[in-house]
């Protein structure tokens, strides 16, 4: 768990990936987002609680879970993603669906 978080924050807190991402890089940051997104389906029924929520963007407030609003390591991943050409999902596709591809014209943006 902690290297994933941290090789998260080492990859988004380095702006020299944006362009010039390899393939192999790129199949790496996605391994990462979809590590960090489902840390961010896990939610503790029992305490009421999310077991990772900084990763998420979220806080507690009292008895209720907000979204800070702020930009979350999973963010920044993406949009290196989307600077290097990747996209999730195709237009038209339900969320399970989607899928991490090379960008195409019928690729969500």
């Amino acid at each position: 768990m902690k290297k994933i978080i941290c090789a998260a924050l080492l990859f988004a807190s380095v702006p020299a990936f944006a362009g010039e991402l390899s393939d192999k890089d790129a199949q790496n940051l996605i391994e990462i987002v979809q590590e960090i997104r489902s840390y961010c389906r896990d939610y503790n029924p029992d305490n009421g609680r999310y077991i990772y929520p900084c990763l998420c963007g979220m806080k507690l407030e009292g008895d209720e879970w907000v979204d800070t609003h702020k930009p979350t390591a999973n963010d920044y991943l993406v949009k290196i993603l989307h600077q290097n050409g990747w996209c999730h999902g195709k237009k038209g596709q339900a969320e399970y669906q989607k899928t991490w591809h090379k960008c195409t014209n019928d690729s969500e943006r």
